[in-house]
């Protein structure tokens, strides 16, 4: 019995060996790959030299459910911002708003090197300037997959003031004039050819001690989806409940954070 029992336990222990062996394998393995993944997308790295004209030469930046259209003009950095199910009342997919970044002094100006790079495997977008008295800054961009927030860091040798405006042209009501007259209409869900008025209502801009919050609100009294139902007529549905989409609230707040010489956050 006593030999028996000695084997079993031999038994035993080479089965627990072998699959350790194999979750050290396995996890090496998997590390192994990530690293390599990470090495290959490294060589398609988007880079640029030069700034860009407008907007159709932006970068795009996107984690969990926000995206962002970044570039470079003029020596400020731009980015429009976007969430997904952003809808407005007449089924248009709008963009929130624009961010404005402007550095003094700037070294985005003047006989400067330039580099804008989208970092592909880690997600962020890199926006460095050298000047040739030594001068650096070195902006990254990148947004929190878990929670929905951008980051702009700024490192720079040497003092530097860093200003951050919101922009949006929805300041008013706009009524979206038919295809036949003007293509105002091009981007509204199903409303092209309405025979009615087709108005955008206007965004909501708040300026407060913490920073900003704008948003975009959809009236109750809208076409989509409401004018859909009543075509297909269903309004007497029992089952069919109707929700009006708004807009995240979203409230930018600038927390500034200062690095000593060694790069560490104070």
């Amino acid at each position: 019995m006593k030999i028996l029992t000695i084997a079993k336990e031999a038994r035993e222990s080479r089965i627990k060996l072998s699959v350790l062996l194999l979750v050290c394998l396995f996890m090496f393995t998997g590390s192994t790959q990530a690293k390599s993944q990470s090495a290959c997308l490294d060589d398609y790295n988007i880079v640029w030299t030069e700034q860009s004209e407008n907007a159709s030469e932006s970068m795009p930046l996107v984690g969990g459910d926000i995206g962002c259209n970044v570039w470079v003009e003029n020596g400020d950095i731009l980015l429009y911002l976007q969430r997904s199910g952003s809808l407005s009342e007449n089924g248009e997919y709008l963009k929130m708003g624009r961010f404005r970044l402007q550095l003094s002094p700037n070294l985005f100006t003047g006989e400067t090197s330039f580099r804008q790079e989208l970092k592909l495997g880690d997600g962020f977008i890199e926006i460095e300037a050298n000047s040739n008295d030594g001068q650096k800054v070195l902006i990254k961009l990148w947004i929190d997959v878990y929670n929905p927030v951008v980051h702009l860091e700024v490192e720079a040798i040497g003092n530097i003031d860093v200003a951050v405006s919101y922009e949006s042209w929805r300041t008013k009501d706009k009524e979206l004039l038919p295809n036949k007259v003007r293509r105002d209409r091009f981007a509204c869900f199903n409303l092209e050819g309405y025979p009615g008025k087709v108005t955008r209502v206007k965004d909501q801009i708040i300026s407060t001690d913490k920073g900003t919050l704008f948003y975009h609100r959809n009236p109750k009294d809208k076409l989509i989806p409401e004018l859909l139902i009543k075509q297909q007529r269903l309004e007497e549905s029992g089952e069919l409940k109707v929700y009006g989409t708004v807009f995240d609230d979203l409230c930018v707040i600038l927390q500034p954070v200062k690095r000593d010489n060694q790069g560490a956050a104070s």
